[in-house]
């Protein structure tokens, strides 16, 4: 049997490709996260994302951080820094998104 992998499941890809456009205002990049230079005229942004089974947003890996990702164990999976802090809170529930959308 294969070992189980969390990024066999849950990988996903970003790719913003400005080479042949103006770019993204330095504003609006650091509003949503990104460095001005990742998103100005004439550059090209890729990173690795996972999606989480909690909340059902999708996080865009950072390569430069330095601390563990957080992980559920209840559901085997990597999981957003706002829903492990949630997690870690005495009267929660332990749910994800799909059940939550079904109710």
């Amino acid at each position: 049997m294969a070992p189980f992998s969390r990024n066999l499941y849950q990988g996903g890809y970003v790719n913003i490709d400005h080479s042949a456009s103006p770019g993204m205002p330095a504003w609006w990049a650091r509003r949503h996260g990104y460095l001005p230079h990742q998103v100005a005229e004439g550059s090209v942004y890729e990173a690795d994302t996972y999606g989480c089974p909690h909340c059902g947003g999708v996080v865009v890996k950072n390569p430069e951080r330095q601390r563990p990702r957080e992980i559920c164990f209840k559901c085997n999976t990597f999981i957003c820094d706002t829903c492990a802090a949630i997690s870690r809170h005495p009267d929660y529930v332990h749910r994800l998104f799909v059940q939550l959308v079904e109710k």
